[in-house]
């Protein structure tokens, strides 16, 4: 290293550098020098008031043999209570799927599902385009939408995952309402998809669970 200046700043300068290098030397000298903290269930634990090898130490108290006991069953507690944390927290977390029909009924006076496409529609590929205006809004999700996928090959349904951990099936054409609510989910929602012939559907959440 240069170091420029007078002679007098230069030494001072150079005097501090070395002081400096000499004190980190010594401090990590020291640290190896340090005894370990030892095992408190074998009744040798010293933790910040371990010594250092070589040093002179007086007044060192041994423990009882029923203090070493009493330690001993501190340490099995709580070496139970840690696995018992892990456990818990490794164990997928079960909720009851249920849902709520937003309506009367499920299906119409003449027998048909509510996920039944109108009579009139018949099935044909989705053109894909960005829209010239607004058209609706669907409202009801308490947190951020993740995703949104249209009823196969007719697109009169609509569902949507959020982070509210909930999906929910929309109606697209008619009343623009939503028709029922899915709930099972512990985490927010992270994808979604309809089976190939729209009665049923795939939600996958952070919580690690995938429902049918």
């Amino acid at each position: 290293q240069t170091i420029k200046g007078n002679g007098k700043e230069s030494q001072a300068l150079m005097g501090s550098i070395i002081s400096s290098k000499e004190s980190k030397d010594f401090k990590k000298r020291m640290r190896l020098k340090r005894k370990k903290c030892g095992d408190p269930s074998q009744g040798d634990f010293l933790g910040p008031w371990a010594h250092y090898e070589g040093e002179h130490v007086t007044g060192v108290v041994e423990l009882t043999e029923e203090q070493k006991k009493h330690l001993q069953k501190l340490e099995e507690k709580r070496q139970k209570r840690i696995e018992e944390e892990a456990q818990v927290d490794n164990r997928p977390v079960m909720v009851s799927a249920k849902s709520v029909l937003h309506g009367e009924y499920e299906r119409d006076y003449q027998g048909k599902s509510f996920i039944a496409p109108p009579s009139e529609m018949k099935a044909a590929k989705h053109q894909c385009f960005i829209p010239r205006k607004w058209v609706h809004t669907w409202t009801g999700h308490s947190k951020g939408v993740q995703c949104v996928r249209l009823f196969p090959k007719y697109g009169h349904l609509m569902l949507s995952g959020s982070l509210d951990h909930k999906v929910k099936l929309w109606d697209v054409l008619a009343h623009r309402r939503c028709i029922r609510t899915y709930m099972g989910h512990t985490e927010g929602i992270r994808d979604i998809a309809f089976t190939n012939d729209g009665k049923h559907f795939l939600s996958a959440s952070y919580d690690t669970n995938i429902l049918l």
